[in-house]
C-alpha cells in the first residue's frame, strides 16, 4: 500500500499542476507526515489543480493530517485492491506525537468513477479525539461520483469533536 504516484510529506507550500497518475499499488497521492524521519513539520498549503488519477490499488488522494490543502478539478476513477480504495480519503492521523489537524482543506469539482469504496471518504479515526483537540474544517464543493460504492461516506467521529464539515451541490 506504500507504492505512492506522488508523495508529499512533512512539506510546505506545494503546487501540482495536471498531474496524471495511473497503475500505482498505493495510493495516487498521498498528503501528510512521514513518521520515520523525526520530522516534526507538518504538512502546510498543498494546491492540486487538474489531476487525473486512475486504477490505483489503495486510494486515488489520501488527505491525513495536514491544513491549508485545496483540490481543484480533480477526476478519480477506479480505484479497486487494497482497502479503503477511496477516490479521496481524508483520515486525520497522529502518530509519534504529531499533530492531529485537518483544518482549511477545501475540495472543488471532484469527479469520481468506479471506486471500490466511496467516492469520497472522511474517516475520523480513533486517533481524533476531543483530548488531543484536532482543529476540523473541510468544505467539499461539486462533488460528482457515479458507480463507486458509495459516493460520499463519513465515519468514526466521536462525540465531542468541533468543527465543520460543508458539502454543498453534491
Amino acid at each position: 500500500e506504500w507504492g505512492h504516484g506522488i508523495s508529499i510529506t512533512n512539506s510546505e507550500n506545494v503546487i501540482l499542476e495536471n498531474p496524471t497518475i495511473k497503475d500505482c499499488w498505493g495510493d495516487g497521492i498521498y498528503i501528510g507526515n512521514n513518521f520515520w524521519d523525526n520530522s516534526t513539520i507538518s504538512t502546510d498549503n498543498v494546491i492540486i489543480n487538474n489531476a487525473i488519477i486512475d486504477n490505483v490499488r489503495r486510494n486515488g488522494i489520501s488527505v491525513t493530517s495536514n491544513k491549508n490543502i485545496t483540490i481543484n478539478n480533480a477526476k478519480i476513477t477506479n480505484v479497486n485492491g487494497a482497502q479503503p480504495q477511496a477516490g479521496i480519503d481524508i483520515e486525520p492521523e497522529g502518530v509519534d506525537g504529531m499533530p492531529i489537524v485537518c483544518d482549511n482543506i477545501n475540495i472543488k469539482n471532484l469527479f469520481t468513477f468506479n471506486c471500490n469504496g466511496a467516492g469520497l471518504l472522511l474517516f475520523f479515526t480513533h486517533d481524533v479525539t476531543l483530548s488531543n483537540n484536532p482543529k476540523i474544517d473541510i468544505n467539499i464543493e461539486n462533488h460528482t461520483d457515479e458507480k463507486s460504492q458509495v459516493g460520499l461516506f463519513a465515519a468514526g467521529a466521536n462525540d465531542g469533536l468541533s468543527g465543520t464539515v460543508n458539502v454543498l451541490n453534491s
